[in-house]
């Protein structure tokens, strides 16, 4: 007789494994027997009986028909109303599912502190560029180009586990991948974060059985689920539904049953229609993909290189999306503050801006919140958002604010053509409203008009500079920060950011920074035919200044100005000079190049060696040990001067180093890869401040440092002349918190452009043959390039 499994193998080998899958089969399964036992008499008790024996089993069974089938037979074994049973297991299902839920993802599936896992998911979470890093990912799993969309849907899937969620919906044609965008982007997320639906009703939500606090609702596609549009935007608004129903007991008697479920829950759509229904459009961030032939053209290449090579997703990928879940789970809760708030400058030209605000304060408290690693925290434990963190918010919501913001009326678009008609050099540098030709019956002020509210709108940039000329305006480029009009006002001087409490102890007066307080000045008036009145721009401000003090001034400027016998700094505009013969900033943001590995490679690239070497820290003189450094800073130059820097002393050529590039047109290539790099990180470059005073104090450097450098990070900025198709590059090495020196960087190019010579101070402007007319500051000759 066999007593075990183990004298059935010894004796029948491997034909025991039959016997066992027979005896499995035909043996009763726990629900069966549940249902086969002696059942208590009395609806009341059988029901009892279900909750404590039958529904713990049905909750066993993952797929949702077999458990539909599983409840109906119980019904018909335990002699109740299958209304009844249904009723009861949803109630029991409600009460007890989210809490085995909750429970299996903080306790079962986060990585042990200490083990290789949770190493891997620190270091991830540790990077300076997290999103940048997610979108190279993606890459690899196979998603080509939509390199903004891909890290904004990566921020809305995390942002209700961050607490700020952001509601997404993409927009695009049939096939133009949609889905297969959030397929890839989901896949980053742990698998028990995400709520995978083809359709849903209007009441489903309600009463799910899931817990949808900190998750992602996945609806393939919004047709088919518009019943569900009322649910999606209370939960959209509240973070909660609150549902109530009546419904009859297992006595028979009807009551008032109230459904709760908890957010907050970010709700995933994709449609093919332009907008959603308006109520619901003002509630999302719209993400709207690539439909470009060139977009087409990367997915076929993408596809046919599948098909060649065929897909390798091995261990690999396996170990990538398994830290990507890692990293998500083991983020913590944790409140985050945007401590500059008050300085975000915002347009007020659209109602739904008060909506919007809100959603990008979100973004960048969630950008933030995956940057928890490496951002500092207030006494609360709160999170500090940065500055970075505004400016990556904005390059991710730029386009989406953008369409939803852009309706023009007809003079406005009439305007806009006429600017888009002008040179590259005067819309990327600067127009005034008396350069443009007025339309047909069209007056100069309502010219004038129409320009404002394009600033307001964000189609175009004013500065906001008082001048009898009146404002000049500029044209945002595609290839840098869309104009949506929102900005970030310089920090006060002295001031605590996130203060709550004015200094006291200065003035009212001098709280005032730039136009932080002042009210908006007027621009000229002009008469019927848009002439300026040159007479009425100053005329406020100087009415209260007497004769004797205007000539004073007067000769004070005349003294300074015969000292060096040339023109102040404030009497030149090297930026007009430069945009009459063609000269334009055409790129100052960049970003991580698709697919490329900018990050990683700057930190050994030899080009990146030479840039942190060669382009000292800026400081003009608010530094106490002044160099003759500080005068060639910003560094201006072709991408061949950079490739030529191997020349040594007197001419003799040194071999240049190991993956240098050969040609302008691989430096060009090179530049553009690394910068983003060194633009997003603080790196170390060279301070010869620092240098100097080691060198005059006889102090040598110690042990283990890295010599004269210091924290900074990169500004470029390149620019092209329309005329000649010439290009230069700019470099600064900006402390943390620097802005770029505009005013320099325009001189410096405008020394260059005379001399060939990079340098950008005043001081070797002067010297120069530049063919500056001492006797004439007027004279913008010197920006003739062919003289």
């Amino acid at each position: 007789m066999i007593k075990d499994v183990a004298e059935l193998f010894a004796a029948e080998g491997e034909g025991a494994r039959s016997i066992l899958e027979r005896l499995k089969e035909g043996a009763p399964d726990a629900l069966d027997l549940a249902l086969s036992a002696n059942l208590p008499k009395g609806q009341r008790k059988r029901l009892r009986y279900a909750k404590n024996r039958v529904f713990p089993l049905l909750l066993r069974l993952e797929d949702d028909g077999e458990r539909g089938a599983a409840l109906d037979d119980a019904a018909e074994a335990m002699k109740l109303g299958k209304k009844i049973l249904r009723g009861a297991f949803e109630r029991f299902e409600e009460e007890n599912l989210p809490e085995r839920a909750g429970e299996e993802t903080e306790e079962d599936l986060a990585p042990e502190p200490g083990t290789e896992r949770h190493g891997r998911a620190m270091e991830l979470l540790e990077r300076p560029d997290i999103l940048e890093r997610a979108a190279e990912d993606l890459e690899r799993l196979d998603h080509v180009g939509e390199w903004i969309p891909k890290q904004l849907a990566l921020v809305c899937a995390v942002s209700a586990r961050a607490g700020h969620p952001i509601q997404p919906s993409t927009h695009a044609e049939s096939s133009t991948g949609k889905n297969y965008l959030w397929d890839k982007v989901l896949s980053l997320a742990p698998d028990e974060m995400v709520i995978r639906r083809t359709a849903i009703s209007a009441k489903a939500l309600y009463r799910t059985g899931e817990s949808l606090k900190g998750k992602v609702l996945y609806l393939q596609e919004h047709v088919g689920s518009e019943a569900a549009d009322f649910t999606f935007r209370v939960m959209q608004s509240d973070g909660k539904l609150v549902y109530e129903s009546t419904e009859q007991g297992p006595d028979g008697a009807f009551r008032t049953v109230k459904h709760e479920k908890e957010g907050p829950l970010v709700i995933v759509q994709t449609t093919t229609e332009s907008r959603l229904f308006e109520e619901n459009e003002t509630r999302v961030f719209p993400i709207y993909l690539d439909e470009s032939a060139e977009q087409t053209g990367r997915i076929i290449e993408s596809t046919l290189r599948q098909a060649a090579i065929g897909e390798v997703h091995g261990e690999e990928i396996e170990v990538m999306l398994e830290t990507w879940h890692d990293a998500v789970r083991v983020l913590e809760p944790a409140n985050a503050i945007v401590p500059y708030a008050e300085r975000i400058e915002v347009p007020t030209h659209k109602v739904r801006i008060r909506r919007d605000v809100p959603r990008l304060l979100s973004v960048i408290r969630v950008i933030a919140w995956l940057h928890q690693r490496t951002r500092k925290r207030d006494a609360a434990g709160r999170i500090l958002t940065t500055e970075d963190d505004f400016r990556k918010a904005l390059e991710l919501v730029s386009e989406s604010l953008n369409r939803a913001w852009k309706s023009l009326s007809p003079k406005e678009e009439e305007v806009l053509e006429l600017v888009r008609s002008l040179p590259d050099a005067k819309r990327q540098n600067g127009f005034l409203r008396s350069e443009l030709k007025p339309p047909s019956g069209m007056q100069g002020r309502r010219v004038q008009e129409t320009l404002r509210a394009l600033s307001e709108s964000g189609h175009l940039n004013s500065d906001g500079r008082k001048g009898p000329q009146g404002y000049r305006y500029t044209m945002p480029d595609k290839t840098q920060e869309l104009g949506l009009g929102i900005s970030l006002r310089p920090q006060r001087d002295g001031g605590e950011e996130g203060s709550l409490e004015p200094d006291e102890s200065a003035p009212d007066d001098s709280r005032r920074s730039g136009t932080e307080d002042e009210p908006e000045e007027d621009e000229p008036e002009e008469n019927e035919r848009g002439e300026v009145l040159r007479g009425s721009a100053r005329e406020d401000e100087r009415a209260a200044e007497t004769p004797d003090l205007r000539e004073e001034e007067a000769n004070a400027r005349t003294r300074e100005g015969d000292a060096e016998g040339l023109p102040t700094d404030e009497e030149v505009d090297h930026l007009a000079g430069l945009t009459e013969v063609g000269w334009f900033r055409a790129v100052t943001s960049w970003h991580t190049t698709e697919g490329g590995q900018a990050a990683a490679d700057s930190g050994e690239d030899p080009v990146a060696h030479w840039l942190r070497d060669n382009i000292g820290i800026y400081t003009r003189d608010q530094y106490p040990y002044l160099t003759d450094f500080y005068e060639v800073s910003p560094w201006v130059g072709t991408s061949e001067d950079i490739l030529n820097s191997g020349a040594g002393d007197g001419g003799e050529r040194v071999e240049p180093p190991a993956a240098w590039p050969s040609t302008p047109e691989e430096m060009d290539a090179r530049l553009k890869r690394i910068i983003p790099a060194m633009q997003q990180q603080i790196q170390r470059f060279f301070d010869p401040g620092l240098d100097l005073w080691h060198e005059e104090a006889g102090i040598p450097f110690g042990k283990g440092s890295d010599g004269p450098r210091n924290d900074a990070h990169l500004h470029a900025e390149l620019w092209k002349n329309e005329n000649t198709a010439e290009k230069l590059w700019v470099f600064v090495a900006l402390k943390p918190g620097w802005s770029p020196p505009d005013r320099e960087i325009e001189e410096a190019v405008c020394h260059y452009a005379l001399t060939g010579q990079g340098g950008g101070s005043a001081s070797r402007l002067r010297t120069d043959d530049s063919g500056w007319d001492d006797e004439d500051p007027n004279d913008l000759d010197i920006f003739d390039m062919n003289d």
